[in-house]
């Protein structure tokens, strides 16, 4: 077996979005080349790949791990509840027994991906859809406030304190086992502004952090010949010196007009003209618009927490004792990385000695208080 094969995207994090059945799942599953799919592993939180299972069991071949998760819950809220609650910024849960089965969901993901993510084992890791992962990490935060570093009950503070944290290290653990490239899959919603949903309207599902830690987004919409994508963003361009100059140049165009990996590879290599490309290259008015909403709601948000944070800091801190056992564990691990750092190792070092051993909250409030 090939254990370094030609991966589109080396070292990328990409999020897939897209209405149902427009083809996310198999735009993921042909990522890795074929003979490499024993190099994927596999999260499916609603059993969107059975069919690609299936065909690939016709062919003798399988994922390397595939854990249809649904299969362990049945206790979660169903997706229309848990799409709309999160689109409102309510908790995703209905009762305490969703809520628990949320914060398991998370925890039991986290160690799947501990007990059989073998270092260097697997190449690409795909969760396919995120939005639970997303409600569960806003359980498991809720019931464990202290050990996430979560310090308000404020619904904003519970995603920058401790959710977002949660996202960014897990991310990083999945590159610290080897993996070179992370799917993650999403829904389209409905925006909701006033209580109320915004009729004809819709955006990509999951929480906007998946924006920030995207090398590639991809909006999948009908084409004309499969799946078109609207590159919602990229960071994949080519530096070049021209004359003297340094200079940037954009390698995907706004619109994949057939969106397979062949086709991201070829434009990688050959580039694009987005002044004078192909009318299929570029966006519709329609979808133009779709994306100028989605940059105007980012904008908003961006402008609200600020403003939240301008307030915040003009009121004393909120001072909360912390239980004896937690503050005897974050003792412990903060004098164990600063001796790790008195060693000289660095902080992506000190986090991944740290998970090692120790739980992702407890590590993360660990790496907060020692500037990591």
């Amino acid at each position: 077996m090939d254990t370094n094969p030609s991966l589109p995207l080396q070292g990328a994090t990409i999020v897939i979005t897209g209405a149902k059945g427009v083809g996310k799942t198999f735009l993921a599953a042909t990522y890795a080349p074929p003979g490499t799919e024993s190099m994927v592993f596999w999260h499916d939180s609603e059993r969107s790949a059975n069919n690609v299972n299936r065909q690939l069991s016709e062919m003798g071949r399988s994922f390397g791990h595939y854990r249809n998760l649904p299969s362990r819950f049945d206790s979660l809220p169903d997706e229309r509840d848990l799409l709309s609650r999160i689109s409102t910024g309510d908790l995703p849960w209905v009762t305490s027994r969703q809520k628990a089965a949320l914060a398991d969901y998370y925890e039991f993901v986290v160690q799947d991906l501990n007990l059989h993510m073998a270092k260097n084992q697997y190449l690409v890791y795909v969760h396919d859809t995120i939005e639970t992962l997303e409600a569960a990490m806003v359980a498991y935060v809720s019931s464990n406030k202290w050990e996430t570093g979560w310090t308000r009950d404020s619904h904003g503070r519970m995603w920058s304190e401790a959710v977002y944290p949660l996202y960014d290290h897990l991310i990083e653990s999945l590159y610290g086992r080897g993996i070179q490239t992370i799917i993650l899959c999403s829904h389209l919603k409905t925006p909701w502004e006033n209580n109320q949903p915004i009729p004809n309207a819709v955006k990509p599902g999951g929480k906007k952090i998946l924006y920030q830690l995207s090398s590639l987004m991809l909006w999948l919409v009908n084409g004309e010949y499969g799946p078109a994508a609207l590159v919602l963003k990229e960071r994949l361009g080519k530096l070049s010196i021209v004359d003297g100059e340094w200079e940037v140049t954009r390698m995907l165009p706004r619109r994949i007009p057939t969106c397979t990996w062949k086709e991201i590879k070829r434009y990688l290599k050959e580039g694009c003209d987005l002044r004078t490309g192909p009318d299929d290259e570029k966006m519709t008015r329609d979808e133009e618009q779709m994306i100028s909403d989605l940059l105007t709601d980012r904008q908003m948000d961006l402008m609200i927490q600020t403003a939240k944070q301008k307030t915040e800091g003009l009121l004393p801190p909120v001072e909360k004792k912390i239980p004896p056992a937690i503050q005897q564990e974050t003792d412990e691990l903060k004098a164990e990385a600063l001796k790790m750092r008195e060693e000289g190792a660095s902080n992506d070092e000190i986090r991944e000695g740290l998970l090692e051993n120790n739980s992702i909250p407890a590590v993360t409030r660990v790496m907060k208080e020692i500037g990591g």
